[in-house]
């Protein structure tokens, strides 16, 4: 693309009174090369030329980062729960096993 071209286009945009005829003046393109310009910028050619953000791309939040956290957070806690009541049923044996009672069998646990 030449300067000439993104000059017409930027001046198109902007909608500055003048600007156009200016850029036309100076750079003196053909009513039919105009034309052309704005087929093209109609179809898209030229979104290419809208300026990028510069620096770092941000990484879009997942939506499942929070729940992921979440249950995390259940699962550690349900975890130390969990050793605590094994920690409590053992004691619970050992002091039926120093009483001398008896315990009923457990299913498939020894």
């Amino acid at each position: 693309m030449r300067g000439s071209e993104s000059q017409v286009i930027r001046a198109e945009q902007a909608n500055l009174p003048g600007s156009r005829q200016k850029i036309q003046m100076t750079h003196k393109p053909s009513g039919r090369t105009l034309t052309e310009w704005r087929k093209q910028r109609a179809a898209g050619a030229y979104g290419a030329l809208v300026p990028a953000r510069r620096g770092r791309k941000t990484a879009r939040a997942n939506p499942l980062t929070a729940e992921l956290a979440l249950l995390q957070r259940d699962n550690a806690r349900l975890t130390q729960r969990l050793a605590r009541a094994e920690a409590i049923i053992d004691l619970q044996k050992k002091v039926a096993e120093l009483l001398g009672i008896p315990l009923a069998p457990n299913d498939g646990e020894p």
